[in-house]
Formats: structure tokens, sequence, C-alpha cells
């Protein structure tokens, strides 16, 4: 058969689901199977379940394996709704209503959907499939509303599950034509009605959890922003930047490609900085996440299309292979050529070894590639690549529980799959925060260097790479050692001692263009017998290359004169010369010796926002933009620690040196806390000393793995950080304002909120949507009956907010956007949408949720000035707070 007549086209066009990617079952087709009478066929009509039994399934099923286990009859009956029953014979979906089976076979469903408490199930409503097709305890099928509604108010993935859904239902009626029923199909369903739903030989496998975790990525909006035109992502890629989003790999891509298809193109040699990707799917734009989607995207050849981005899956492993550093036992996969059973092992076998499997099927409409990463009890769990949308639990072979058989059948479904297995990098991230470590002061660890050129990387001033990524301080030591070319005789230590002197050069280029060589000889010490050579030097940074020196006097055991080239070799030690950086300003030294590995990647504060790698040198002074801070005041300080490898526990510690006097006190510890959640921020509340003095000042964040640092230690794996600070005098204001104790003039549920003292600077203009608002500033305002944002689920707004000031000096506004999702009468952290600061306008975009019902919804718009970001609930200093509506389509 014709390779590519399994190389199906995948487009998000024409979308299916999991479990409809292996729909149709296979049968003997005289393979061997061996038959013990279960596959028999018992009738030639399929039969048919009534939404009353398809819902006893659905909870029953829930109740033995899910979310609703424990709850009573009555509970469970109260917490399910039908979503979806599509009919049979037509791929028009149609919203369920209560009565969803008619008296015409042709209209009668082909499968439910039932909404339980957060999840949903799919119950197979003919009994030619297992009963149960898959599920969520997380996350609910978006309802009729939705489905109804106009292509162009509907969002693009809700389009997507009504293709697969669409998918289910023909597959589902050329079974129930073709398919006779067996003994087994038969039980199965029985079994159902009494809680058994799956094969009791998939049970024996061990849970897996999803790998992916919080990782929800999409193809749109904002993964997109790099796509010519706005098109999408694809499918392909998206599925692909989420495993590599798993692994956090590579920190740099290798050489570039041209697209096949249109001639696009990626240059992947890039860093790529994973721990500015976030996890959850997007609300505001990402620069590198974009240009990740991007560079894969056209890596893989994608077809771009307002309609869907479409590319063959087996571009995949010589993508990661050959630019992003994965296994070369990277490969694609076919369906067609395992059965079932070994199948299922090789998909949980990967999984079991932590490895997400990029799956891809076709059906009629055309495929869809996605990440298979967990497993529960026979079900497979499935992120589709649509932000979470429907992400659950699958079976992968539904349509055909005794298939045994090698390859398809009837439907075509099963030779339309094929998977990427063997996804990892070459170097899977190591449990220990530095797997390598330089040796402490005064051991030493040599490094043979027996080649007659060898390069040493020299970087950042008081590092080194020697050869293949071994990593020491800047000293070196060189020692002669006995001579392996000699001819007749080794040449004793004394020889070497004698002869080295003056012929061991160390020769270094500047590898920037325009540079020039440079060349020293370093054995120039007298040199006693029986002494080996040491010879110091100091780096700098640039690349080096070492030479062995040939030696013309060499001895053989007639006496006659030889050549030959000995063996260097190269020491490295820690100690020799003192590599801490001296802080300025008389600040006593503290540093990480190894940086790379734990390192401080965050630190925000008042008005500084500042974003580091690690690559520091284990310490550095921040000092081109000072921190503003108020006496008597409070911040929320903001910390998070970085590392490549994994999580760690890391202890922080902040001074800030109140009284001037160049010393990191006791009572100037202002945080002091340890996290085991890298890449994480945590924060912490600080206050500021009324009596603190005022001008410039240092503030000195320690992070240390495994212990608390001293303000002035020099430790092994972690990070110190200086920052310049500025202390100012409360603000006086004349006249002292006395606002309103209640401003909010509405009798409602919502907390009070409001600053104190908006004559310093109030909100002149709130942008968001379709809403203009320009105002001349109060304390607080409600605006909720006169300005109405209109907003549709799933759809992105902009936002545009301005401060005015009542001087002519400039401050830090603090600002934030919350939204009563449930309508609860508060705003919590999963309400806001956005935080943003500035001292003039600030502008952005966030995402409504998918799932919004219409109506209307309470926005809280706040502004706090100079004094960190505020709360939904808090009535502080400076600023204004505005309330406004949302209106819901």
């Amino acid at each position: 058969m014709n390779r590519r007549s399994y190389l199906w086209l995948l487009l998000i066009a024409g979308l299916f689901f999991a479990s409809a990617s292996l729909l149709i079952g296979c049968k003997s087709e005289g393979r061997g199977v061996p038959s013990d009478g279960d596959d028999q066929p018992i009738t030639t009509e399929a039969r048919h379940l009534s939404v009353d039994e398809a819902k006893a399934i659905a909870l029953r099923f829930f109740a033995e394996n899910g979310a609703l286990k424990g709850a009573t009859d009555t509970d469970q009956i109260s917490g399910i709704e039908l979503a979806f029953a599509e009919p049979t014979s037509s791929t028009a979906l149609r919203a369920a209503s209560s009565d969803a089976q008619t008296d015409a076979q042709s209209s009668l469903p082909a499968y439910y959907v039932f909404n339980i408490n957060k999840g949903f199930v799919v119950v197979s409503a003919w009994d030619v499939t297992f009963p149960i097709l898959g599920y969520s305890e997380d996350g609910s099928f978006f309802g009729a509303e939705l489905a109804n509604a106009s292509v162009e108010e509907r969002p693009a993935e809700a389009s997507n599950v009504l293709s697969f859904l669409g998918a289910y239902a023909r597959s589902i009626d050329s079974l129930r034509q073709v398919t006779p029923v067996t003994k087994a199909l038969r039980a199965a369903y029985d079994q159902a009605i009494n809680g058994v739903v799956v094969e009791e030989s998939l049970r024996a496998y061990n849970n897996i959890a999803p790998l992916l975790g919080n990782i929800k990525w999409n193809q749109s909006p904002y993964y997109n922003e790099y796509i010519p035109y706005g098109h999408p992502v694809g499918c392909v890629a998206t599925a692909t930047t989420q495993i590599m989003r798993y692994w956090k790999y590579p920190p740099r891509g290798t050489g570039s490609h041209t697209s096949t298809h249109d001639g696009k193109y990626a240059n992947f040699n890039k860093e790529y900085l994973w721990d500015q990707m976030p996890a959850a799917t997007l609300r505001q734009r990402n620069h590198q996440i974009a240009q990740l989607s991007y560079d894969v995207a056209v890596g893989l050849n994608m077809m771009f299309s307002a309609y869907g981005s479409g590319t063959w899956q087996y571009y995949v492993p010589g993508l990661l292979r050959d630019h992003f550093y994965y296994k070369n036992t990277i490969r694609d996969i076919y369906r067609s050529n395992y059965n079932t059973a070994q199948w299922t092992n090789i998909v949980y076998n990967e999984l079991a070894n932590g490895r997400p499997v990029q799956y891809a099927g076709s059906g009629n409409g055309g495929g869809h590639s996605f990440v298979c990463d967990g497993y529960s009890g026979g079900y497979f769990h499935i992120n589709w690549g649509w932000g979470g949308m429907s992400d659950g639990y699958f079976l992968l072979h539904a349509l055909d529980p005794n298939s045994l058989g090698t390859g398809g059948g009837s439907g075509g479904f099963n030779y339309g799959q094929d998977i990427v297995i063997g996804i990892e990098p070459n170097q899977r991230p190591n449990p220990n925060p530095d797997p390598d470590p330089t040796p402490e002061t005064g051991d030493i660890t040599p490094l043979n260097i027996n080649q007659y050129k060898q390069m040493l990387t020299f970087r950042g001033g008081n590092r080194v790479d020697v050869g293949r990524g071994y990593t020491a301080p800047m000293v070196v030591y060189l020692k002669a050692t006995d001579c392996s070319y000699c001819e007749h005789t080794q040449p004793s230590v004394e020889l070497l001692a004698r002869e080295y002197k003056g012929k061991v050069k160390f020769y270094s280029f500047d590898v920037n263009p325009g540079g020039q060589w440079e060349h020293w000889d370093f054995i120039t010490q007298q040199l006693g017998i029986k002494t080996v050579p040491d010879l110091l030097f100091i780096s700098k940074e640039g690349t080096f290359v070492l030479k062995n020196g040939v030696i013309d006097k060499g001895l053989n055991a007639a006496g006659g004169a030889k050549i030959f080239r000995p063996y260097v070799e190269a020491l490295l030690q820690g100690g020799g010369v003192d590599p801490t950086p001296t802080p300025s300003g008389d600040y006593c030294k503290s540093m990480g010796r190894y940086a790379r590995s734990t390192y401080i990647a965050q630190v925000s504060l008042a008005n500084v926002n500042n974003v580091t790698r690690g690559d520091t040198g284990g310490y550095n002074y921040f000092s081109s933009k000072a921190i503003e801070l108020t006496k008597g005041e409070s911040y929320t300080l903001t910390l998070t620690p970085g590392s490549i490898y994994g999580s760690y526990p890391e202890y922080f510690r902040v001074w800030i040196d109140f009284n001037g006097d160049k010393v990191f006190s006791s009572d100037e510890l202002v945080a002091d806390f340890n996290t085991t959640q890298s890449n994480v921020a945590a924060s912490k509340r600080i206050s500021i000393p009324a009596g603190a003095t005022k001008g410039n000042t240092r503030m000195r964040v320690s992070m240390k793995w495994g212990a608390a640092a001293e303000p002035c230690e020099v430790f092994d794996h972690g990070e110190v950080e200086d920052y310049l600070v500025n202390i100012k005098e409360k603000y006086t204001p004349t006249p002292d304002p006395t606002p309103d104790p209640t401003p909010d003039p509405e009798d409602d549920p919502y907390p009070v909120s409001y600053g104190k003292d908006s004559n310093y600077g109030y909100i002149s203009s709130v942008y968001i949507g379709d809403m203009k608002n320009n105002s001349r500033g109060d304390n607080y305002a409600s605006y909720i009956n006169t300005h109405h944002i209109t907003g549709t689920p799933g759809r992105a707004l902009s936002y545009s907010l301005s401060p005015s000031f009542g001087t002519q000096q400039t401050y830090w506004c603090y600002w934030r956007i919350w939204i009563d999702y449930n309508k609860d009468g508060k705003f919590t952290n999963n309400e806001l949408v956005a935080s943003r600061y500035g001292y003039q306008q600030v502008s952005g975009w966030f995402t409504l949720p998918y799932r919004m019902e219409s109506g209307l919804y309470r926005v809280r718009v706040s502004m706090k000035m100079n004094e960190g970001y505020p709360m939904p609930d808090e009535v502080f200093n400076y600023g204004e707070v505005e309330d406004y509506r949302l209106r819901i389509r």
C-alpha cells in the first residue's frame, strides 16, 4: 500500500474525537486470533438506549469512577443534565431536549453527552460500541446556546468539537448497519448499567496523572501572533509545542528551515525562555510562546489558512531531532501495523516512562493531532490543544472491545492513526541542582588534554567551560605529565620538567572580528629536578586554544634525539584567587558560586520588576533604576526561584539597609521564607519603617539552595542580587481629604474599595472593548447603570487605562481589572483578568472564558498609586476605583 495513503492531512477544520479515531473496530478476518465465543454474533439488530438508560450508565460510571463517588442517588440525579444528543443518521448537531428519542430510527441519537457537576461523560446510544466513550471530571461541555450560535459568533474550538462529535454519529451509524452485536458487546452494556464499564484487564495498569498538568495551549488568539494574516497555528504544531513546554527543552535550538510549502523561513538558533511561557491558556500577548509556535509551525511545513492550518505529523520526529536536540529514538508509528493490545501497551509504556505521546487520527472530515498524556482505569487522558476545552479521558478502541486483529476495520479510522513516540530530550533533567559541580576550594580534578589543540571557553570573566560543558572557576593550572609519544622510553617527570621549560605555550585569540592573536610562555620559572610545573593563569572573557608544545630533545635508550609531543593536563581548582565580586559602595561580599542550575528568576517590588536567567555569575547589582519606597508604607514583594533541572528547596532572605550604614543587620531583614516550587512566584508583604533614613540605600536578595544564607555569605548553589533603593518621605496632602466612608452608592454585596485621596492622581479614562469612559476623578465611582461593556464568550477584549495627576509630578500607577464570573458578589484571584503598572497609559488584552452564560457581570477597575497592586476589597491611600458592567450576548 502506498505510504502516503496513511498520511492523512491533519487539518483543524475537520477534527475528530479520540474515541472516534478508533471507532471502527477490526474483525478477525482470518488473522489467527483465537476465539472464546464472545465475539460470535448473537443478533444482527443493534439495540438503542433511551436517554434514561444512558443517564443511568453515566451516573453509575461517575459514582464508581468519578467525582460523584460516595454521593447519594439524590445528589447524583440532581447533578446531571443532558447537554447534547446527535441524530444517528445526520451530521447536524442538535441541542439536547427532554425528548431526545423519536419514533423514527433515523433520528434516534447516536450518543448522549451529559454534564455532571463540573465534568461530562459521553455515552454511546447503540450497543455496537463500548458504553462509555469518554469523560472528564474537570470542565463541562458547552451548552445548547453555544452549539446553536452562528458560525461568526462561535469560537473555532466549539466548531471543532461539533466536527468530531459528527464523526461519532457517522461511525456509529455505519457500525449499527453492518456490525453484528456480540455477546461481549451486549455484556458490556449490561455490566455498565451495574457500574462496570471497562474490561477488567485494563484496570491492571497503574493510573498515570496527566503529564502536561496545567499546560493548556491553543492555536489562537495570541499563539498565532506571528502567523501570517492571523491564521491558526495548526494542530500539529500546537501538540508539538505543548510537549516541548512539558520538557522545557531545549534552552536553544540549532539550524534553520525553509518551508517546502510556501518558502517561509525559521531560524532555530535562538534562546527559548521556557520560564516566560506560562502553562495556562494565554489571556494576553506572549512573545516567547508566539515565536516558538511560529518556528515549530514553519519547521513542520505548515500550510497556513484562515479555514485551518495543516500539515503531516510525520514531520515531527525530524524537526525535534535535527533542530531541538531530542533523542534519535523518536519515531512515528502507524496503528495499522499493530493489534489493539499491542497499540495500547505501546501508548501506556510511553506514559509510564514520563513521555507524552503525540497522537493523530483521521476520519471522514479530516484529521487532528493532539497529546495523549495520562491514564486512568482503562481510559487515556487527551489534551486536545484547544485551551483545555473538552480535555478528558477516552478509550483508544471505543467501538471494538474485542478487536485483536492487525489493522483497521470497515470504517478506516484505525489505519488513519499514527503516534510519535520516544519524545524526550537528549539530556533529561537531572534531580540534582548541579549534576557535575566544580570542585570545592583546594580540590583538584584533572581534565586530560591529549590532543594537539584543545578549546577552552571563558564566559563572564569568572567561569570557564573546558571541553564539552565542564564548568569551573577561572583558575586553571597546567601540569606536564609523562609523554605517551616517545618511541623507546617514557621520559621521567624530571626530564619533562627540564625539557618543558620555555616550550609549552598558551595561544589565545579573540573570536570577535578584528581580534588579535596573543600568546604567552608560562613555563619561565626555574624548575628543579622532580618539580612538576604548576602554571597559573587567570582567564579573561573569550575563547582560547591550548596547543601542546613540540619538544625536540627527547631521549631514547641509545641517547639519540627524538621528537615527541607530550600530553598536557589541565587542572581545575577552586582556590588560588578569590572570584567573589566585590559590591560597590563598601557593602560586604555575598554570592552563589554555582548559579547556573538554581538562580533568582524574578524580583518584583513597587515600581521595579526584574527578570533574569541566572547568567550573572552568582552576583549582580542592579542600579540603573531605583526601587521607590515610602516611609511607613507596606508593599508586596514577589520573588521567583529559577531552575534548569527541576524544583528544589530554595531559601530566600531579603535585607534593606534602612539606616544607611552599609551593613545588613538582623533588624533589617524584611523577608525570610523558603519554597520548593521552582519557577513559581511567591509573594510577601514588607513594611518600611517610619524612621528609615531618607535617600538612596541598598536592598539585598539572597537565594540559597537547602538553607538560609547570611547577608555576607559566599555559598555554593544559588544567587545574590543587590538593588538600588530610594526611600522617600510619606505624602502629607493638603488639605487632608475626608472621603465618604461608604462611597459605593449601591446597596449590594460587593466589597467596598476606594482610594482615600484622589487629589494626587485619579482614573481619567477607561476603554474596555466597545466601552469608553472619561471622567474627572473620585475616590470611587460606579458606572454600572450608564456604561456597559459588550463581550462574547471566547473572544478577546482590548483595554486602555489612563491616569491624570493633580500636580505636575507623575507617579507609578498600579492597575487591576476583575470580572465577577460566578456572580457571587466578590472578586477572587481567578477572576483577575489584567494587572499592569506605569506612570502613563497602560493597555493590553484579555480573553473571556468560553463557557460564560448570557447576562450582566460586574467589572472592577482599580488604580493604586506608588504602593503596589491593589486588592479588590482594599481601601488604600492614593488612587481611585471604578465599577462597570459587562454584558455577555
